[in-house]
C-alpha cells in the first residue's frame, strides 16, 4: 500500500490525468494509523507555498478530487477528520499573520466547502463569520478566496443567512478596488431578484475583465424576460458600445443567446418603451439584423394601416439596417414605390394628436431618408405633403423637425430650402384667425420652433442668403414684444441662435441680451447666459466693447445664483472660457476654486463633475494658467479656511485642500511640450512667502495650515531666497506661541534652510581656497589651457 506522503509526492510529480488514481491510492492510506498526521503535514506544506510554488496549486486540485471521492465513500471515519479536524486548522490558518497562509486556508476552505454534504450549525457559522472577515484582508488573492467560499456557503445557507452573505458580498463588489475580487463576486455570486441590480451596475466597471465576465454569466443564467426592459437595454447597449472588442464581442453573443428566434426578439421590442430608448434600441437591432440574415418584412404580411408604435418603429429599423448593408432589394419588398410612402403619411395625417400615431409618423418620417427617391412624381407629392402636414397639423417638436429636416433633402440648394420655409410660415399664419389669439400664440410658437430647428440645422451657408433674415425679420424680431411670455422667450431663443451665426446683427442686439441678464426670471439669465459664453468663445471678451465689466459681474452673479441649474451652467461656461483663454478675470477663478472645495456642492452632481474636469486640465495645461491660480492662492485658501474652521475635522480637510492646490502650482505637473517653456524661478517659492507675509495677520488655524504647508512646497533654495524665507519663518514663529505643531513644523523647515545655507558657505569657503592656490601657481593648468598651448606649437 503507497503511504500518504508518497501519495502526495506522486500527485507533484504526475500530471493531472492521475489525480483520479491517486485519490483511490489515498483514499487506502486513511486506513493506517499514521494517516491523520502525515496528511495534515503535507496540508501545512502547501499552506505555506506561495504563488511561484506551482506545484501547490496541483496539489490543490488533487485534493479536491480526492474529496469528491471520499464524499462517495462515506467512510464516517475519515469524514469525521476531514470534516471537523482539517477545517478547524484551515479556520486557524485565515486567522494568521502570514498572508500566504490566510491566502492557501481560503482556497482549501473553498475545496473544502465544495465538497462538503451538510455541516452543523455551529461549524456553518465558524466557517461564516471567518471568511466574512477576510473580506477586509489587505491582500487581493485572499479577498477573492473569501468571495469564492462565501459563493459556495450560501447553497446549504437558511433564507436569513443568504440574506446576510449576500449583502456582505454586494458590498464588496461596490468598494472593493481590485478587479479580481470584483471579478469573482460577478461570477459566483447567485443570479436573482436581490442580487441582480447591484450585478448589472458592473456593466459599467472600470475594469473590462469585469464587464467581460458580467456578460458571460448573463448569457448562461439569465433570459431577458427575468430582467425589466429598461435594464436589458441599459445593459446590451452598454456592452454594444464597450471600447473594449472583447466586450464587445460578448455583448454580441448575449444578443445571440437572447433573441435566438425572431419573435422573441418581436416580443422584446414590444415590452420597450421606444419612445424614450429608440436610439438604444437602434443599435441593438442592427445587432440582431446582422446576426439574422434571414428575418426579413415583406409588404403583404404588414397591415399598413392599423400599424401599432412598435411596429413603425421595426419598420424603419429594418429600412435603416438594410440601406447600411446595401441591401436594396429588401428595401424595395417591403415599399414598393415612394407614393405607396405619401399615401400612408396622409392616411395617419388625419389622425394627428394620439400619441401612438404621432410616433409611427416619426419613423414613416424618419424612414425616408433610406427610400429611393428617384420617383420624381413620388417626390413631388411627398414634398406637398410634407408642407401640408406643416400647415395643417399641431405635430409634436420632434416630427417637425424631422419634417424640416427632410425638406432641406429634397430642396434644389439652400436658398431654395428657406424660401419654403419662409412660405410655410407664411402659410401657417394665414390659415388662422385673427381675432383668435390663443391660436395665433399656437402659430407664433410653431413657427418659433420650425426657425429654431432651422437655425440648428445651419451649415455655413445660411450667411450669404438674405432669405434668412427675411424669416427673421418677418416672424421673430416681431415677437420679441409678444403679449406672451412663452412667445417671447421662443423668439429670443431664435435672435440668440442668429445673432452667433450673423456677428454685425448680434453686435447690434446685444443689449437685447443684456437685458435678459437683469431679468429676475431665471428662463431669461440662463439664456443671457448660453448667449454671451457662446458669443465669447466665438468672438472674445473684448468684442462685446462697454459690457465688457457688467459681464464679469453677471457670470459673478451666477456663480453665487441659488438655482442649481444656473450655477452648473455658469461653472461649465466659466471652464470652457478659462480653458480657451477667453477670459483671465482672478476674482471668477477664485470663485470656481472655492466652489470645488465647498462642502456645499457635494451633492450637486454637474457641477461637481465639471470643476473635476476643469482643475484637472487647467493648471496642466500652460504655466499662465498656473500663475494665475498663484495669483489667487492664498486669498481663495483665506475663504476657505472660514468655511471649513467650524465643521468637524476641519484640520484634516483643510491640509489636504491646501496640498491639491499647491500641487496646481507645481510646475511638475505641466504638459511635456509647455515645461520647456517655464522659466527657473519655481512658482512655490514666490508662494511660501506670499503665504507667510499673510499668515502674519491672519487666524490661528490659517497660520496652523501654512506651517503644515511649507513642507509640501517645492520651493527653489538658493542664496537670493533664504534670507527672505528665514526673515519671514523667524516673524511667523513668534505669534506662534505654544502651538506645538506649528513650532515643529517650523523648526523642521528653518533646519531645512540652515542646513543648506551651511552647505553653501563650505562651498564658497572652498571655491576662495582653490582659487588662491591657484594663483600660487600650485594647481595644473585647466584641460583649457592646454589645448590653447597646443594650437599655439601647432601654428609653430
Amino acid at each position: 500500500m503507497v503511504g500518504t506522503v508518497q501519495v502526495f509526492q506522486n500527485v507533484v510529480e504526475s500530471t493531472q490525468a492521475s489525480h483520479r488514481k491517486n485519490a483511490v491510492h489515498l483514499l487506502k492510506a486513511a486506513t493506517s494509523n499514521t494517516f491523520e498526521q502525515e496528511f495534515l503535514k503535507c496540508l501545512y506544506l502547501v499552506l505555506q507555498a506561495t504563488k511561484q510554488v506551482t506545484q501547490a496549486q496541483k496539489v490543490i486540485k488533487f485534493l479536491g478530487v480526492f474529496m469528491e471521492l471520499q464524499k462517495k465513500q462515506s467512510i464516517p471515519q475519515i469524514q469525521e477528520f476531514l470534516n471537523v479536524q482539517v477545517v478547524e486548522k484551515l479556520l486557524m490558518g485565515i486567522e494568521a499573520s502570514n498572508k500566504t497562509v490566510r491566502q492557501r486556508s481560503c482556497q482549501l476552505l473553498s475545496v473544502w466547502i465544495e465538497h462538503m454534504d451538510e455541516m452543523d450549525g455551529d461549524l456553518f457559522e465558524q466557517i461564516k463569520n471567518g471568511l466574512l472577515g477576510r473580506l477586509l484582508d489587505k491582500d487581493t488573492s485572499t479577498r477573492q478566496y473569501s468571495v469564492m467560499g462565501l459563493c459556495l456557503l450560501i447553497d446549504g445557507a437558511e433564507p436569513e443567512e443568504q440574506e446576510e452573505i449576500n449583502e456582505h458580498l454586494l458590498e464588496t463588489l461596490r468598494r472593493d478596488t481590485s478587479a479580481d475580487v470584483r471579478k469573482s463576486v460577478v461570477a459566483n455570486i447567485d443570479f436573482n431578484e436581490h442580487t441582480m441590480p447591484s450585478i448589472l451596475e458592473r456593466v459599467r466597471d472600470v475594469d473590462k475583465q469585469v464587464r467581460s465576465t458580467l456578460f458571460q454569466k448573463l448569457a448562461v443564467v439569465a433570459d431577458w424576460s427575468q430582467i425589466e426592459s429598461e435594464q436589458a437595454v441599459a445593459v446590451l447597449v452598454s456592452g454594444l458600445s464597450d471600447r473594449d472588442p472583447n466586450v464587445k464581442t460578448q455583448a454580441e453573443s448575449l444578443v445571440m443567446k437572447w433573441f435566438a428566434e425572431d419573435n422573441q426578439f418581436i416580443q422584446f421590442v414590444g415590452g420597450v418603451d421606444l419612445r424614450k430608448h429608440s436610439d438604444s434600441m437602434f443599435k441593438i437591432a442592427n445587432v440582431f439584423f446582422k446576426q439574422h440574415p434571414q428575418f426579413s418584412l415583406s409588404h403583404d404580411d404588414i397591415d399598413w394601416y392599423q400599424l401599432s408604435a412598435e411596429g413603425g418603429w421595426l419598420i424603419y429599423a429594418f429600412i435603416a439596417y438594410c440601406s447600411s448593408s446595401m441591401d436594396e432589394d429588401r428595401i424595395e419588398a417591403l415599399v414598393p414605390n415612394l407614393s405607396f410612402w405619401v399615401t400612408l403619411l396622409d392616411y395617419y395625417k388625419t389622425m394627428v394628436g394620439q400619441e401612438t400615431t404621432e410616433f409611427v409618423v416619426l419613423n414613416l418620417l424618419k424612414s425616408i431618408r433610406y427610400l429611393n427617391l428617384s420617383d420624381e412624381t413620388g417626390r413631388q407629392r411627398l414634398f406637398t405633403c410634407l408642407r401640408q402636414y406643416l400647415v395643417e397639423t399641431n405635430a409634436p417638436t420632434a416630427n417637425l423637425n424631422e419634417i424640416v429636416d427632410t425638406v432641406k433633402m429634397l430642396s434644389i440648394n439652400t436658398e431654395d430650402f428657406l424660401r419654403v420655409v419662409l412660405e410655410t410660415n407664411c402659410s401657417i399664419l394665414s390659415n388662422v384667425p385673427e381675432e383668435d389669439e390663443l391660436l395665433q400664440s399656437l402659430a407664433h410658437i410653431k413657427i418659433l420652433e420650425i426657425v429654431k430647428h432651422v437655425l440648428e440645422v445651419n451649415d455655413h451657408t445660411f450667411d450669404s442668403c438674405p432669405v434668412v433674415f427675411d424669416i427673421i425679420e418677418q416672424h421673430v424680431f416681431p415677437l420679441v414684444s409678444y403679449s406672451r411670455a412663452g412667445v417671447r422667450r421662443a423668439a429670443l431663443e431664435c435672435l440668440a441662435m442668429y445673432a452667433l451665426t450673423d456677428s454685425i446683427f448680434g453686435s447690434e442686439n446685444l443689449q437685447m441680451f443684456v437685458q435678459c441678464a437683469h431679468s429676475d426670471k431665471n428662463s431669461l439669465i440662463m439664456l443671457s447666459l448660453q448667449f454671451f459664453s457662446d458669443w465669447i468663445l466665438q468672438h472674445s471678451l473684448s468684442s462685446l466693447g462697454d459690457h465688457q465689466l457688467f459681464l464679469i459681474d453677471f457670470f459673478g452673479s451666477c456663480l453665487e445664483n441659488s438655482d442649481e441649474k444656473i450655477l452648473a451652467l455658469a461653472v461649465e461656461a466659466l471652464s470652457k472660457m478659462f480653458l480657451w483663454g477667453r477670459i483671465t478675470d482672478t476674482n471668477l477663478l477664485m470663485a470656481l476654486l472655492v466652489l470645488y472645495f465647498h462642502p456645499g456642492t457635494l451633492s450637486m452632481t454637474k457641477v461637481r463633475q465639471c470643476l473635476v474636469y476643469f482643475f484637472s486640465s487647467f493648471p496642466r495645461a500652460s504655466y499662465n494658467n498656473q500663475k494665475l491660480i498663484q495669483d489667487i492662492f492664498c486669498d481663495a485658501l483665506i475663504q476657505i479656511v472660514d468655511i471649513y474652521s467650524d465643521l468637524a475635522g476641519g484640520g484634516t480637510t483643510l491640509l489636504k485642500i491646501g496640498t491639491q492646490m499647491a500641487e496646481w502650482t507645481n510646475i511638475d505637473i505641466l504638459i511635456k511640450k509647455q515645461q520647456d517653456l517655464v522659466p527657473i524661478t519655481k512658482l512655490h517659492t514666490q508662494l511660501a512667502m506670499t503665504l507667510m507675509q499673510n499668515a502674519v495677520h491672519e487666524s490661528l488655524t490659517f497660520r496652523k495650515l501654512v506651517c503644515q504647508m511649507l513642507a509640501k512646497l517645492d520651493i527653489d533654495i538658493n542664496a537670493f531666497t533664504i534670507e527672505a524665507l528665514l526673515g519671514h519663518l523667524k516673524k511667523l514663529k513668534k505669534l506662534t506661541g505654544d502651538d506645538t505643531v506649528c513650532r515643529n513644523a517650523i523648526d523642521k523647515f528653518m533646519l531645512k534652510l540652515q542646513d543648506f545655507q551651511e552647505a553653501q558657505e563650505k562651498e564658497s569657503q572652498l571655491h576662495q581656497l582653490t582659487t588662491g592656490v591657484a594663483t600660487l601657481g600650485l594647481v595644473e593648468p585647466a584641460p583649457n589651457d592646454y589645448r590653447e598651448q597646443e594650437s599655439e606649437s601647432d601654428q609653430e
